[in-house]
């Protein structure tokens, strides 16, 4: 593996790592490595790298395209952390962007607690209703309940006149074509390259 950054790929299978808690010696086992040879390819100074087959199992330990590990695109960062995503949500919440809803879902929760005696994992599994916190953007605005008389006959004057559309009408049209794209990208009807190719487009036509 002679054509790519070695660099890039060290920096972001350290970065896997550290989002996912995952040790050296946790890695070394993975692949089948011993902890030190895992230390050396993690090193920038050393000659010693990765095989392919190594970086095949690292990306299908962390569920990542290899193209993410070796730089070939910019990651949008499945691995979000739960932090940046929470501080994203923040902001969307704060500024009325988003609208929450409860969405309960029925689904099959495994849990897993160790005998303190023998450490013997211990499962127990149960179907149960899960009452999610979703959101939607909304597309459309109306007139508050709270507006006053002479407010509400301006919006509505604004309403017939100039429509009742939000900016987020573009980021639900958006939103119903990629997935379309990405059902068929994950059906393997769509190669990779005219995947990137056809939602860089779709995101090309929105506003910044």
């Amino acid at each position: 593996m002679s054509n790519f950054d070695s660099d890039i790929l060290i920096q972001n299978i350290r970065k896997l790592m550290e989002d996912n808690d995952i040790t050296q010696q946790q890695l070394a086992d993975i692949l089948g490595m011993s902890q030190s040879n895992i230390s050396k390819a993690l090193s920038e100074s050393d000659k010693k790298c990765f095989t392919l087959d190594q970086v095949v199992g690292i990306a299908k330990h962390f569920r990542v395209p290899i193209d993410m590990l070796v730089g070939n695109y910019r990651a949008q960062n499945r691995d979000i952390s739960p932090r940046a995503v929470s501080e994203y949500l923040v902001r969307l919440i704060e500024h009325g962007d988003i609208k929450i809803f409860n969405h309960p879902v029925e689904e099959e929760i495994y849990s897993v607690d160790y005998d303190p005696r023998s450490f013997a994992p211990n499962c127990t599994h149960e179907k149960k209703t899960v009452n999610y916190n979703a959101f939607y953007f909304p597309a459309y605005w109306n007139i508050p309940a709270e507006a006053t008389n002479e407010e509400a006959g301006e919006l509505y004057a604004e309403m017939t006149q100039c429509g009742n559309d939000t900016t987020h009408y573009q980021t639900n049209k958006f939103l119903h074509q990629f997935l379309q794209i990405y059902r068929l990208y994950k059906q393997k009807a769509l190669e990779e390259e005219t995947y990137r190719t056809v939602v860089s487009d779709l995101l090309g036509h929105l506003r910044d």
